[in-house]
């Protein structure tokens, strides 16, 4: 049976544990520390992509946490070449442009927030469902859903372990990001890297998604970093 999750007071992520209790997960000890020491200095262009386009900047975040750990500098395995923070692959996600302009952190998160907003508008702003999206691809319109992950959703496997730690990783970055930025109040750059309407982002995202391919496939957790 698939984790069951709700939303309560504050936007946190509530989800079912296996004993029937709910709880609320979050990053802890070194995930928290990564988190906080490389990953949450990218919530002020987080912002500026949230002004523009309505997406919750912790969304993002949480998956810059999944995708890179906060390297801007990563690199994917040569199969899907992720490109940076949000491990952009696809040159249908490029929006034209090249691969040294995509590792450009401004360039790269609003390739992703574009993704996301794609996806958001017809999931809405649901985490575990954005984040199997982005990592594992969908059917144009949801996740690809899945018998095996504990979602119930598609995502990336590892396979010397067999294990599904991508979507839970992203909850408990997401839940933890909403604690960071009620902490620490960070501000917008005032620089979201050049501007796309909501309708040029659905036109460009229709090409991967229709396709079934995904933003950072295979990336999530593996990347360089």
């Amino acid at each position: 049976m698939a984790i069951d999750y709700r939303y309560i007071d504050g936007g946190y992520l509530e989800q079912q544990d296996p004993d029937g209790s709910w709880s609320v997960h979050k990053l802890t000890g070194a995930e928290a520390k990564r988190y906080d020491d490389k990953v949450a200095r990218w919530f002020s262009i987080a912002l500026d992509n949230e002004l523009r386009t309505g997406l919750p900047a912790a969304i993002p975040v949480a998956i810059i946490d999944g995708e890179s750990g906060g390297n801007e500098h990563a690199e994917g395995p040569v199969t899907d070449h992720g490109i940076g923070l949000m491990q952009i692959t696809h040159p249908s996600l490029k929006q034209g442009l090249s691969d040294q302009e995509v590792f450009v952190p401004e360039n790269n998160i609003r390739l992703g927030v574009d993704a996301l907003a794609a996806s958001a508008h017809h999931v809405g702003y649901d985490m575990p469902k954005l984040a199997s999206m982005y990592n594992a691809g969908s059917t144009g319109s949801a996740p690809w859903p899945s018998s095996s992950a504990p979602w119930g959703f598609r995502e990336y496997k590892i396979p010397s372990t067999g294990e599904y730690p991508y979507i839970s990783r992203v909850v408990r970055a997401y839940n933890y990001g909403l604690d960071y930025l009620a902490a620490n109040s960070p501000s917008p750059s005032g620089d979201s890297g050049g501007g796309s309407t909501l309708a040029t982002v659905l036109k460009v995202v229709a090409a991967g998604t229709v396709l079934g391919l995904a933003v950072g496939v295979g990336a999530g957790l593996g990347a360089r970093r």
